[in-house]
């Protein structure tokens, strides 16, 4: 009776450790609860299997075993549940080395982009059907040219992360990830799109290596550079002074997506041989896909000028300066 009952009790506990991994990763207030509920819930499960086994064996080891290893079919479930929903997203090296390797290009999506498609306004830029439906053709695209980035601390926060970074993702985390488990195809790798902005995202890392490594993407070859106008005014320091040549193309650092028509027209005059870098808010996510359509490498390397800069400099990561990391320039 009591095997019989452990076993029931398994089959049982299977669904109820994937029922708590999709309420965490839906947002965690429902996960508290739902943890909490089926953890009082097994203390009489455990003391069904654990009092017929005492009562057959006499030994109290095997009654707790017993109970345990009934127990142990809850985190099995949650395992199954992990492997069934969590998409796979690269790291920043590894993300890296995929723009290298096939002179891929890159959309990356952030908390902005996703409010967007939403329909909200950003700092950046005012929401608009247009720029939604756009945004939501980027990310559900499947050109194997086009890597599609979005951060991967929306599912899993790195120990390395800055802790008021971390308070941003604990807080803010779990709406987002309900979106994006909407839009991703399970069967798809995606990237990181916090790569380009380690510096303010990351407390303790090789950072003078990683944008040795970064370097190789432009490193003796010719660039345009896609900036909102005044962005370079508090750059002191270029990451891009490695390349061949440098040209730019100056837009507007806010609402840039109201120009999109004469914008994109602009940017199809530059040579298809070099290659482009735009950081323009979520308009350089739209406008990286439709120039790698064209057939050029572009690349939404949005932040990468302030976060190199604040590198070099050794500016501190306080709140205050993470805070106007963030804001349009």
């Amino acid at each position: 009776t009591g095997i019989m009952t452990a076993v029931a009790m398994a089959v049982h506990n299977f669904p109820e450790g994937f029922a708590t991994f999709a309420a965490a990763l839906h947002s965690f207030e429902l996960a508290l609860p739902t943890a909490f509920a089926i953890a009082v819930h097994n203390i009489p499960e455990g003391i069904s299997v654990a009092v017929p086994i005492y009562h057959a064996t006499k030994s109290r080891k095997k009654a707790f075993l017993y109970s345990f290893a009934s127990g142990l079919a809850e985190p099995l479930g949650a395992i199954l549940g992990f492997l069934l929903f969590m998409p796979l997203i690269k790291n920043p090296e590894e993300t890296i080395a995929a723009i290298i390797e096939g002179r891929r290009s890159i959309c990356r999506f952030g908390d902005g982009e996703f409010k967007l498609m939403e329909g909200e306004d950003i700092p950046f830029q005012k929401g608009s059907p247009e720029i939604a439906n756009r945004l939501h053709e980027v990310f559900t695209s499947n050109n194997p040219d086009i890597l599609i980035g979005f951060h991967s601390c929306l599912f899993k926060i790195p120990s390395i992360v800055l802790p008021v970074v971390k308070l941003f993702y604990y807080c803010k985390s779990a709406h987002y990830r309900h979106q994006v488990l909407q839009l991703v195809d399970p069967e798809k790798t995606y990237y990181s799109a916090e790569f380009t902005q380690l510096y303010m995202l990351y407390e303790n890392y090789d950072f003078k290596t990683y944008y040795q490594k970064m370097a190789q993407i432009w490193n003796n070859r010719d660039i345009t550079i896609i900036c909102g106008q005044g962005i370079m005014n508090k750059i002191t320091h270029n990451v891009f002074d490695s390349a061949a040549s440098v040209e730019y193309v100056y837009a507007p650092s806010q609402n840039a997506f109201d120009s999109y028509d004469d914008l994109l027209k602009q940017a199809k005059q530059i040579d298809k041989n070099r290659l482009v870098i735009i950081i323009l808010g979520p308009t350089a996510t739209v406008l990286a896909y439709d120039m790698a359509l064209c057939g050029y490498q572009a690349l939404d390397f949005g932040h990468i000028f302030k976060d190199y800069d604040a590198f070099i400099a050794r500016q501190p990561r306080t709140p205050g300066n993470i805070g106007r990391f963030y804001k349009p320039d």
